[in-house]
């Protein structure tokens, strides 16, 4: 397996109980900047901004204690001394004595994120400026949305709907039939 995590393109690293690094895919290495020589064996808490050494130990040793896992986020020290910051998820592995990280760039999750919140931003003004009918009904039968147009086809403001049962609008004579 160590050879796999080593050559994955994936932020992949393992660490002892007593926080050392034991192995590291070249693309930690790549993104930090440094050779494995430079970080096997050395405590992984050293690659870590002194602002964020505290909640970053405390995690690991929190998953090592409990023998469990947690998602940390961590400003790791590249080599030229600039920071990057990596979510990092960490999982106790109780039969090999070590834990597995796998982590991604924050950088990179923020891109994820804008792309997200312009795309929020296309959907919501499609439906606030659409002339259709838009209602979601949950499960239960209760309005959980209704566009802007219900007010002007069906004479409600959409917030009045909300939590009520869409039956309760509906034409005595039709009722039945929904």
């Amino acid at each position: 397996m160590l050879k796999s995590i080593i050559h994955s393109p994936d932020l992949i690293f393992t660490i002892d109980k007593a926080g050392e690094f034991i192995s590291l895919s070249n693309a930690v290495l790549s993104i930090l900047g440094y050779d494995a020589k430079d970080v096997i064996g050395k405590e992984f808490i050293n690659f870590i901004a002194t602002t964020d050494r505290c909640s970053s130990n405390n995690g690991y040793m929190k998953v090592v204690k409990n023998k469990t896992s947690d998602r940390l986020f961590s400003n790791f020290i590249h080599k030229n001394a600039s920071l990057v910051p990596l979510h990092w998820s960490v999982t106790w592995n109780e039969e090999e004595q070590d834990a597995f990280c796998i982590g991604r760039e924050a950088s990179e999750s923020l891109k994820q994120q804008a792309t997200k919140d312009t795309t929020s931003k296309f959907y919501r003004a499609l439906i606030e400026n659409t002339s259709e009918l838009l209602i979601v009904i949950g499960e239960n039968g209760h309005y959980l949305f209704a566009g802007p147009s219900t007010k002007s086809m069906l004479g409600y403001d959409p917030e009045d709907l909300i939590g009520k049962n869409a039956l309760d609008f509906v034409h005595p004579d039709d009722s039945e039939r929904l």
